[in-house]
């Protein structure tokens, strides 16, 4: 059962017309986006069928202003939410500064009749992040650091388990026939796939 704090926070939310100006079916404070921010994606993991009552880290990919690779700015953030009630846990947030996503996110489209799936990624160092869908499946969070899978989550709710149409207005995509091994394996996204970090 919710804490009579999460409680009042989401009877207020469901009053407050800033809460649902943004995404009407999304509790912002569920997400590490902030208000006036767009939720391209927010993943908790392992909320299933206690959404309601989830309060453990979230990966979230947010944006402002982003109507295109070269304007506002996307930000990837993993940690612990307000859920409402809290203090904010912030443990990663990439890029640091707020910059246009060009050079640092991809949306990847497969259409190999193998791996039809999309993903969207970005490099940080020795490390790739991918939040990743194949055909029907559900969304994974999927982090890899060479040739291994180092951390690999279904996205489930509380949160916006995929990834809305805005985020292809916003961020650049790359079209592909190769077979792109997803997260149920141990096969890193081919090469291509790879984003360059930014200089």
């Amino acid at each position: 059962m919710p804490t009579k704090a999460r409680c009042a926070s989401l009877i207020l939310s469901a009053f407050s017309s800033e809460a649902w100006a943004s995404d009407p079916n999304v509790e912002i404070n569920t997400t590490l986006c902030r208000e006036g921010e767009t939720i391209y994606i927010s993943c908790a993991f392992d909320g299933g069928l206690d959404q309601d009552t989830y309060e453990g880290e979230v990966a979230s990919i947010c944006a402002k202003n982003n109507t295109s690779p070269d304007k506002g700015y996307v930000q990837y953030r993993y940690g612990t939410p307000t859920y409402g009630y809290k203090q904010e846990k912030l443990e990663l947030q990439y890029p640091e500064e707020q910059r246009p996503p060009n050079g640092v996110f991809n949306i990847y489209i497969s259409s190999h009749p193998k791996s039809l799936g999309t993903a969207i990624a970005f490099q940080r160092g020795a490390y790739t992040y991918s939040f990743e869908s194949l055909g029907v499946t559900e969304y994974r969070v999927v982090v890899r650091k060479g040739n291994g899978v180092i951390f690999n989550k279904q996205c489930t709710l509380p949160g916006k388990n995929y990834l809305t149409d805005k985020a292809y207005q916003g961020i650049e995509q790359t079209n592909t026939d190769q077979d792109m091994k997803s997260a149920f394996g141990s096969t890193p996204l081919p090469r291509r796939f790879y984003v360059q970090p930014p200089n």
